[in-house]
């Protein structure tokens, strides 16, 4: 059942009290403990929640200042190399060094090591994501195309458009255990898994289609838009994704069948009463307990943890703020990362 408090939250402070974090990504080394973050203002920030550093108010291990006049608006590491991280700046995605940033320079373009794509329509990049064995990345921007790069070629790979999205694409992952699809999400309805290396849609799910518009007494739902993806890496999981959407709802897809019929089975994570009541923002599976549970968050601040297999609420928690992305870390504390629009990272507890 839902209802059970979260464990007292800790704040972390980004280097500038006007700023917001819109992105955060778990670094493959540091036991899962190492947090990349970018903002609003255009910094790049990284935490080590092990020792002082994930105390009360703690700053940023290193962080510099990308652009002056850019949002950072996506950042992702590579899962073996602890030196590189992508970052993505209105049409680009660049690659930074970490041991170069420069917490005294306020625009540290010397930290950038290459530009690693450019979106074709030059149209701002939303998101971006690295394939799990770091070969690949795919960026997804606002034209609704998904551009996939050779990272060890130096090029783009695939251009992913054609049976694409109609508009925005909001979010792009690489599925672990398939290595040449990737899932996008977009507000137009719309979950596509592709096949990169042929550069053609395997299965698109259609959230619109899937659960028709209707009016609560409390409220009208929005359109179901697509504003985050997530795939789980666990083995026994890795055939599900799910869509966190504009109509308050959370889809997960079970995509383990053959050809047509790879969908299997829907599941709508709608809670009324402790679920969330608007647009959700962001979801992600939670790595400190094997991705059994999914941790969501929503503009009507709410944080709320499901068992997403049965389609129940494990907590749910007010958090305040409008919420910009989740993270989950491999802790047995201080393991749900939650950005907002203050200048704070806010840590929970979870348990499983």
């Amino acid at each position: 059942g839902g209802g059970q408090e979260l464990a007292a939250v800790r704040t972390l402070d980004l280097p500038d009290a006007r700023d917001q974090a819109l992105s955060i990504d778990v670094l493959g080394g540091g036991g899962g403990q190492e947090l990349a973050v970018v903002t609003e203002l255009g910094y790049l920030c990284r935490w080590d929640l092990r020792a002082g550093g994930g105390a009360e108010g703690a700053r940023p291990a290193a962080f510099g200042r990308l652009s002056r006049d850019l949002e950072a608006t996506s950042v992702a590491t590579r899962p073996k190399s602890e030196e590189e991280v992508f970052v993505s700046l209105g049409p680009q995605v660049r690659a930074y060094d970490w041991r170069r940033l420069d917490t005294s320079a306020d625009d540290d373009a010397a930290a950038a090591v290459r530009v690693v794509a450019e979106s074709a329509s030059g149209e701002d990049v939303n998101h971006v994501a690295l394939h799990q064995d770091g070969t690949f990345l795919a960026a997804g921007d606002d034209e609704g195309e998904v551009q996939v790069v050779s990272l060890k070629e130096g090029k783009v790979f695939k251009h992913l458009k054609r049976g694409g999205h109609t508009s925005i694409c909001s979010s792009v992952a690489f599925r672990p255990r398939q290595p040449w699809e990737l899932v996008s999400g977009g507000l137009d309805c719309n979950v596509l898994v592709w096949d990169f290396s042929r550069g053609k849609t395997r299965l698109a799910l259609d959230a619109a289609s899937a659960a028709p518009m209707k009016e609560t007494d409390s409220q009208v739902f929005n359109p179901p838009m697509v504003h985050a993806v997530a795939v789980p890496s666990c083995r026994d999981l890795a055939n599900h994704v799910a869509a966190a959407r504009g109509d308050a709802k959370i889809a997960l897809y079970d995509i383990s069948g053959k050809g047509a019929k790879a969908l299997q089975r829907t599941y709508l994570l709608d809670d009324l009463g402790e679920g969330h009541s608007a647009s959700v923002g962001h979801v992600t599976f939670a790595r400190y307990c094997g991705e059994r549970r999914l941790v969501s968050g929503g503009n009507d601040g709410k944080v709320v943890l499901w068992n997403w297999r049965e389609c129940t609420v494990a907590w749910s928690h007010k958090h305040g703020k409008k919420i910009n992305w989740t993270a989950t870390t491999e802790g047995a504390q201080d393991n749900i990362v939650v950005a907002d629009t203050s200048s704070h990272l806010s840590l929970y507890s979870g348990h499983c």
